[in-house]
């Protein structure tokens, strides 16, 4: 960016791009006033939301030579570290938003870019909640009211206000959601007369949808287990009543080959030992046949899992990568559908119902089922099978027939060292739970039909 940040033609385009470049260059020795005021906010916003999978960063200053308030800091603190605190620089400030809110309120005098008093006050129930909200965002020549961003994912809001705007302009709305659907959005719909009548419901509807994508507040923090696993056995069963595989030293150097690249299981439990350090090839542009090597051993040390946690310790072992996009992701799908064609590796739907997190793969031959550790897991990354093995086990299979879902909910939720039962595992394990009362709901059935 110039002397004032971002590229003023970047701002005024809707387009996005896979890949995004941003200049942070400043000259030395000249004078230059810090970028904190909302505009400036809102042109950064503009900016670091035009990339569909990727933004570079190309600066020539470091946070120390930035003001404590300055945009940039915060931008370079986050390509330095990501996290958080970019979605909260990026984010509207919640304070300026309350104090424009108190002014008095005519139609139309709403704070730009706001369309009524409607958004502002949804997008304040955001803000107070620690979420991170950005207004009017343009996608591809369409304006969305309000995006909840996280860290890998987004949730759009739609504001309807009371006022009727006419069966067209209606249509018109729901053609360009369906569009913006289709390329990957989804979308919360907030009705005036609702919000006002009672706003704890109507902002519980876009927490919700926020919980089950994964988009948290800005003060969340990730519940580690309540104690550590318990170290694996390496000749015999493990701690969690399977056998959990240790690799043998590869004995050669990872960086002559990365398709050589052996991972190290010194660390408890599953989904340990994976870093950077490692060099998993970029699957973006790494040769097909290195590419399934990694995945073939990350199966091979963690299997069987979902698809989805082969994606994130694929990324966890890539220099580079900072999380599972849509380009990195349909690289890793394709590599792995060349796998399942060539019979290397099998696929699960354990969930039976076709669901993401019910698609469940390991090496062809190798058992169905390992009960371990949580290890670096989390809940919704232990598959089904698993989970309904840890259930039926003695002593623990009077979990089976135990009336109360919500206590057994709990109890595997402990089992596992977790204490917090959010929405999507709570989904999650009833859907497990169905399938436990499967067996018993068939047998009565035939019984009735006799």
């Amino acid at each position: 960016m110039r002397k004032r940040g971002v590229s003023k033609s970047l701002t005024r385009s809707g387009d996005q791009r896979d890949v995004i470049l941003l200049s942070l260059v400043i000259a030395p020795n000249v004078h230059y006033r810090a970028l904190s005021r909302l505009p400036d906010q809102r042109r950064f916003n503009v900016a670091m939301s035009r990339a569909r999978d990727q933004v570079w960063l190309l600066h020539s200053v470091r946070q120390h030579d930035l003001g404590p308030e300055d945009l940039r800091r915060k931008l370079v603190s986050f390509f330095e570290n990501p996290g958080h605190g970019a979605l909260d620089a990026l984010s509207e400030n919640l304070d300026e938003l309350e104090r424009q809110a108190r002014s008095p309120r005519r139609r139309g005098n709403q704070p730009e870019p706001y369309e009524s008093w409607f958004e502002i006050d949804v997008a304040l129930e955001l803000l107070r909640r620690k979420f991170a909200v950005r207004p009017q965002v343009e996608v591809a020549g369409k304006r969305i009211d309000l995006v909840v961003d996280g860290l890998d994912a987004r949730l759009a809001v739609e504001c309807d206000g009371d006022e009727w705007h006419g069966a067209e302009q209606y249509e018109r709305d729901m053609a360009r959601q369906r569009q913006l659907e289709r390329a990957g959005w989804t979308f919360v719909r907030v009705r005036e007369s609702d919000f006002y009548a009672d706003r704890e419901i109507a902002a519980r509807t876009i927490t919700d949808a926020c919980e089950e994508l994964g988009v948290r507040p800005l003060d969340f923090v990730e519940e580690p287990p309540l104690q550590p696993p318990p170290a694996p056995e390496t000749d015999g069963e493990s701690a969690g009543g399977g056998s959990l595989r240790r690799e043998s030293p590869a004995g050669q150097d990872p960086g002559d080959d990365p398709a050589a690249i052996e991972i190290s299981t010194a660390d408890y439990g599953p989904f340990t030992g994976y870093s950077e350090a490692l060099g998993f090839p970029d699957p973006r542009d790494s040769s097909p046949a290195n590419v399934r090597a990694v995945l073939r051993q990350i199966i091979e040390k963690d299997g069987p899992l979902t698809r989805s946690s082969v994606c994130r310790l694929y990324v966890e072992g890539c220099p580079g990568l900072q999380r599972v996009g849509r380009v990195v992701r349909q690289a890793l799908n394709r590599a792995l559908g060349a796998m399942l064609r060539g019979g290397e590796i099998v696929q699960e739907d354990e969930l039976r119902d076709g669901s993401p997190e019910g698609h469940v793969l390991r090496l062809a031959g190798e058992a169905t089922v390992q009960v371990r550790p949580a290890g670096g897991r989390d809940l919704l990354e232990i598959p089904p099978s698993e989970l309904l093995a840890v259930l039926r086990r003695p002593p623990r299979g009077s979990m089976q027939s135990a009336k109360d879902d919500e206590t057994l909910l709990r109890t595997l939720l402990e089992h596992y060292g977790f204490s917090r039962l959010t929405k999507p595992r709570r989904e999650y394990l009833s859907k497990v739970l169905r399938l436990l009362r499967q067996p018993d709901q068939e047998a009565r059935s035939v019984g009735e039909s006799r």
